[in-house]
């Protein structure tokens, strides 16, 4: 199995981390490949679906506390990559924008 992950590339945090689980991905079959590409690149090409996996910053020390606002953890909005064109359908009132592909197969 591979799998290409994109990145914005602008934190060597992010390519360590990236490179550990990339050791830890080999030994069991899975290899991956990350893309550094520009911002802007990989935000439109998060929106429009077309990157497969990619690494972002997201929440302080990933941990969901009581004080965030559940919009955090929600598809509320295109801009969180994790569910980009489920954000995207909430955001323009779910009737004025055709579900996407990937959604019609999640919901009915």
């Amino acid at each position: 199995m591979e799998i290409l992950v994109q990145t914005a590339g602008e934190s060597t945090e992010e390519t360590d981390v990236l490179s550990l689980v990339e050791d830890s991905w080999k030994r069991i079959g899975v290899q991956m490949y990350v893309k550094p590409t520009q911002r802007e690149v990989l935000r439109n090409r998060v929106f429009s679906g077309e990157a497969i996996m990619s690494a972002w910053y997201g929440l302080p020390n990933g941990v969901p506390v009581a004080s965030m606002s559940p919009s955090q953890m929600a598809p509320t909005r295109q801009d969180q990559y994790q569910w980009p064109q489920w954000g995207r359908y909430y955001e323009t009132g779910k009737g004025n924008l055709q579900r996407c592909q990937k959604c019609r197969s999640w919901y009915p």
